[in-house]
């Protein structure tokens, strides 16, 4: 196929490919919204996961904070404590199996220096006889852990020194100067035989009594810490369900993701090379360390969450694309009649539409449907999430009440100052909880904190109080609580009661008030979630609601659930919000249903296009043969081609001037067909690109050398030209040579220069020789001899004078025009200049006369060469003026820095057809009536020559009265300019 025929299959398909390449674009652009949703959404459901663990740890966290919190009560309302006490407090709080991952609960006494042989030997005295302090702390300070128990897993912690390394020294420092519950960094346990990550939790004790208002306050208040020692692998077991399955978690101490620093990972294949395609990376303020939490998918994830949704828009989008494509072609290429077509216009076109709307129609109710099932699925864990949080919550909240009734049992002598300031602690401790009631077994209050509460008159009824008597009488020994009640205060509340048992006696209860909406919000540190509306009821009233809840907005997006709280049913609404249903119901579905209309109204419209593009065809192949047949017949070299250099069309006197062998160009390679080109002619790349880009190049004359080596001048041009969308198709190149030409010229410089030569001797002999016999003969010689000699002596001149200017002609041709530049009052020179060719204008009856003069100019001049060029214009003026007529002569500052020099006569004119030939070489405007006129036609093109030379130009223009003035523009050399600038 040559380029004529791949042109024209270009056009005819030209179409086609753009409108496929808009469907490509529309499939791939759905394809990867269809991705990034689904991305999106996996990221939100992933967020999810990990909003849960991190809850889940933050709860596990404060639960254990409050097992240290009822240790620290229990110390703090007597003066001393036995290791049996403290052994059966442990026993009754079950840490192994109602605080996992925690090894013990125990006790660091703070001993003064000159106290240690005394407190070591009561220790010992206290049931460990082998009890010694160790190792020696590497700070000045005794922290000695006293009480452990279980002991047995924990013998080794039994009087070990914390204060022996800085980690534990530092955490049990910032506890006791803070007041508040602290964690160690990264540390190894010395129980821990595996010397596996793990840390302590410690919690100040202060002597009752004392003020703890500042760090120094507290310092000397300090009596030791109530602590629990945690392997981290333990702790951070079984967080959630989806720890280790669907995501992994994995802690830093510290905010670097450093080996070293690493206290947990659940992804016990950590050392497969495999990158996880979601992570959450958050740092947390952990009892008053930072830790680093990085969650990560699982590959059980990601395979769960794997969609074949995009797949099956892109194939489908492919198909249809496929489909199209192979259509039109068909149609284009086809031989089917006119009428044909036409006939099934209007049938082709709905047929599509219809096919394209139902497909598309079915797709957006595919993606809606799964949209829809991914955002109730999102909220149906959020609510489950909601749900187990406040079962902990409140479930830890009854525990820690539970253990404040076993202290109640165990020390059956407390007094009431004891038993309050434990209350007040629980009470600070225990988010929600607004007070707490001490009730005998028959229903009498004991106690109460703070007094100002009466918790039977907020709602414990007479009734409820004697069910949870005959039930726990009869050995049940379960918390209950009481349904949601109205307080006094206007919140809403329930109350707890725990048994308290001096062995198998019901010796009375503990009450606690609780504030439902601090309890919810205590549980849920995202209850009021940008993303959903929550409300808590119970028996038709609503006990908690988000602050920004309303009535949902769509019923297929409400989760309800029960919460079973020791008994009482409380009922769970959570509904996404606008925000979230914005960010996770994409416009998909209705993207794809426009896509379809789109294709489908594109079909019948292509249809159309390809019918008129078909009828059309046969025209443009006629214009298109018009075109080459023009180019070709075209009676001068000429070529056109694309952007690659590659023929287009070509003249056949391009064939005849380069004598090209081949038959056909078209379509080859301006390098192929020229491969001599880009070796001796390295300029022509760089022209074509400057064409390229849009530029027209002129050559005037330029060595053409052919692969045989034979040389020949050209003169060129370069065009560029446009295409229909008005970029740069290619260029077009115009060629002459002027070989011919060129040879001649060098010739008639030969010749004209050896003429000069030849002429100039003798003539300079013969005019010396005829001046000589005038200045002899002046008076002796008869009158026609005389005449005879003024003759042969004005006729010698004139040919010197021709000579002189045809040589120097020649020299400012062969740029040998040398020029001294010297810096010139130019209006003195003109004056002297007038003078001294005076007599010039005598000769044919006319003035020299100055007309405005202006001084103190000065440029940058060769005075011989100017004096030649203002003569030149001088002479011309006394030729061409009538006798009797003035030429005036002006020197004036023009504008832009420049000098004006003007020379005005009163002469016939410049005819206007002569006006564009007036500087060329032998010009005279009119040869008929001048000729008695003598001159070589040469002075104003030396002239020319001269002036720009000096970096000026000459010109000329009509008087209005008559004549002609010529006029010089001359640069002011530095100095006046830079005063003129001043």
């Amino acid at each position: 196929m040559n380029y004529r025929s791949l042109l024209k299959f270009d056009k005819n398909y030209l179409f086609v490919a753009v409108m496929l390449s808009i469907l490509l674009a529309l499939t791939f652009y759905a394809w990867r919204v269809t991705l990034d949703n689904i991305d999106a959404t996996n990221q939100t459901r992933f967020e999810s996961l990990a909003n849960e663990s991190d809850r889940a740890l933050d709860f596990r966290i404060k639960t254990y904070e409050q097992a240290l919190l009822g240790g620290k009560g229990f110390f703090q309302g007597s003066s001393h404590v036995e290791r049996r006490e403290w052994k059966a407090y442990s026993q009754s709080v079950d840490i192994l199996n109602n605080f996992p991952g925690i090894s013990g609960i125990g006790k660091i006494d703070n001993v003064e220096d000159g106290s240690l042989e005394a407190f070591q030997q009561n220790a010992r005295a206290d049931g460990y006889p082998h009890f010694t302090i160790h190792p020696e702390g590497e700070f000045p300070a005794n922290f000695i852990i006293t009480l452990i128990e279980p002991v047995v897993t924990n013998a080794q912690a039994v009087g070990l020194n914390i204060a022996f390394e800085a980690n534990r020294y530092e955490a049990a420092t910032l506890s006791r100067d803070t007041g508040n519950a602290a964690i160690t960094r990264r540390i190894l346990l010395v129980q821990d035989a595996e010397k596996t990550p793990g840390f302590l939790l410690l919690l100040p004790m202060y002597r009752q009594g004392m003020p703890t208002e500042t760090i120094e306050q507290r310092r000397q208040a300090l009596t030791g810490w109530i602590y629990a020692p945690f392997i981290g692998k333990n702790f951070m077991r079984g967080l959630t369900s989806s720890q280790g399955d669907t995501l992994h978690l994995a802690v830093y101490d510290g905010t670097k993701e450093s080996p070293d620093d690493l206290i947990f990972d659940s992804n016990v294949d950590a050392s497969e090379a495999r990158q996880p395609k979601y992570v959450i990376r958050k740092e947390m303020d952990i009892l008053q360390k930072k830790w680093l939490l990085v969650w990560s998918s699982s590959t059980k994830f990601e395979e769960l969450e794997k969609s074949n949704e995009p797949l099956l828009i892109l194939v489908s989008g492919l198909l249809f694309t496929a489909l199209f494509g192979a259509f039109m072609i068909v149609m284009l290429i086809g031989n089917s009649q006119k009428g044909s077509l036409t006939r099934n216009y209007y049938i082709l076109p709905i047929a599509g539409f219809c096919i394209v709307l139902i497909g598309a129609y079915f797709l957006h109710e595919k993606i809606a449907l799964k949209e829809t099932a991914l955002v109730a699925n999102a909220t149906k864990i959020e609510a489950n999430t909601i749900k187990e949080n406040i079962l902990r919550t409140v479930e830890s909240r009854m525990l820690a009440l539970n253990r404040m009734a076993e202290r109640a049992g165990l020390r059956e002598t407390m007094q009431q100052e004891e038993w309050r300031n434990d209350a007040k602690n629980y009470i600070g401790d225990q988010p929600g909880l607004k007070a707490v009631e001490r009730i005998e077994s028959n229903g009498q209050v004991r106690w109460i904190e703070p007094q100002e509460t009466n918790l039977l008159a907020v709602g414990l009824t007479e009734q409820f109080l004697k069910n949870s008597i005959r039930e726990n009488a009869d050995g049940l020994k379960l918390p209950t609580i009481t349904p949601p009640i109205d307080s006094a205060r206007g919140y809403k509340a329930f109350l707890s009661y725990s048994p308290i048992y001096i062995g198998e006696r019901l010796d009375g209860y503990i009450v606690g008030l609780f504030g439902i909406k601090d309890t919810v919000l205590s549980s849920m540190p995202r209850a009021e979630d940008q993303y959903y509306d929550l409300r808590l009821q119970a028996n038709g009233s609503t006990l908690f609601k988000s602050t920004n809840f309303n009535d949902p907005i769509d019923n297929q997006w409400i989760v309800e659930d029960t919460i079973k709280l020791f008994g009482q049913p409380w009922t769970l609404t959570l509904s996404p919000n606008q925000q979230f249903l914005e960010e996770n119901i994409s416009f998909l579905p209705k993207l794809t249903l426009v896509i379809g209309i789109i294709l489908a109204v594109m079909a019948g419209l292509i249809i159309n296009f390809a019918q008129r593009f078909k009828n059309k065809s046969d025209l443009f192949a006629q214009h298109q043969n018009l075109l080459s047949t023009f180019v070709k017949h075209v009676p001068a070299a000429v070529a056109m081609f694309d952007e690659k250099m590659r023929y287009v069309a070509v003249s056949d006197r391009w064939y005849q001037d380069y004598r090209l062998s081949q038959p056909d160009v078209t379509g080859m390679s301006h390098y192929e067909v020229f491969p001599e080109i880009e070796q001796n002619h390295p300029d022509w790349v760089e022209q074509y690109q400057q064409a390229m880009k849009g530029a027209v190049i002129r050559v005037k004359e330029d060595i053409f050398v052919r692969e045989d080596h034979e040389r020949e001048w050209l003169r060129y041009e370069l065009h560029p030209w446009k295409n229909v969308q008005n970029e740069t198709g290619g260029i077009i190149v115009f060629t002459e040579n002027i070989t011919a030409r060129k040879e001649m010229d060098i010739m008639k410089d030969g010749f004209i220069s050896t003429v000069n030569h030849e002429l100039r001797t003798p003539l300079t002999a013969i005019q010396a020789s005829l001046g000589m016999l005038k200045a002899a003969w002046n008076n002796n010689a008869d009158e026609k001899s005389t005449k005879l000699l003024d003759i042969s002596y004005r006729n010698c001149e004139r040919l010197t004078d021709l000579v002189n200017d045809i040589l120097d002609m020649e020299k400012i041709a062969a740029g040998k025009m040398y020029y001294d530049f010297e810096s010139t009052d130019i209006s003195g020179l003109v004056e002297e200049i007038i003078v001294q060719n005076q007599s010039y204008a005598d000769k044919y009856g006319v003035r020299y006369v100055p007309g405005k003069i202006q001084e103190n100019l000065r440029v940058q001049v060769d005075k011989s060469r100017f004096n030649q060029a203002l003569v030149n214009l001088l002479s011309n003026a006394a030729k061409f003026s009538p006798e009797g007529s003035q030429v005036t002569i002006s020197v004036a500052l023009a504008r832009n820095h420049l000098v004006k020099i003007s020379v005005s006569d009163n002469g016939s004119g410049i005819p206007a057809d002569f006006h564009d030939k007036i500087f060329q070489r032998f010009a005279q405007a009119d040869d008929s009536s001048t000729r008695h006129r003598h001159g070589t036609g040469l002075g104003l093109n030396i002239t020319k020559s001269i002036i720009e030379a000096f970096g000026g130009t000459i010109n000329f223009e009509a008087n209005p009265g008559g004549g002609t003035t010529f006029y010089f523009l001359l640069p002011i050399s530095d100095g006046r300019k830079k005063l003129l600038d001043a």
